[in-house]
């Protein structure tokens, strides 16, 4: 992170993932100093492919939320416990584990590494699609 954003704070005084540890702290101002390399691709790279993860997704999806990579999936469904359902098929069927969101029960969490490739898209894509065919077939 550029110097001039950086805002000097007493260990303690937030809360957050990286409050007050000293090895996690120094580790995220690496991960940051990454992001920020060759004048900042990789929030590029992450913009473009989120774009493309948000693309053509009509249907049972209500709504995709997010910055970059990091999305949120909101389904139409009135299913109960349809999170939980919708992450253990798309692990099971597709091999991609995702999060379920703590307040919505329809909402799933989408945080892929910032080296997802143009094929993990497709097949992001292709687990999702599959997964609305199920929704409207079945009870999911």
């Amino acid at each position: 992170m550029k110097s001039g954003r950086r805002r000097q704070r007493k260990p303690g005084s937030w809360c957050s993932t990286f409050a007050g540890d000293g090895f996690s702290t120094a580790l995220a101002g690496r991960v940051l100093d990454l992001l920020e390399a060759d004048d900042g691709v990789l929030y590029r790279q992450a913009a473009e492919r989120g774009a493309r993860l948000k693309a053509d997704n009509p249907g049972q999806i209500a709504a995709m939320r997010g910055r970059g990579m990091m999305l949120g999936v909101e389904f139409v469904s009135t299913v109960p416990e349809f999170g939980y359902r919708a992450a253990g098929y798309l692990l099971r069927e597709h091999a991609i584990r995702i999060l379920l969101t703590a307040i919505a029960g329809t909402t799933l969490r989408v945080e892929p590494s910032v080296s997802l490739t143009d094929q993990e898209i497709v097949r992001t894509d292709r687990a999702l699609r599959g997964l609305r065919a199920v929704m409207a077939t079945a009870d999911l």
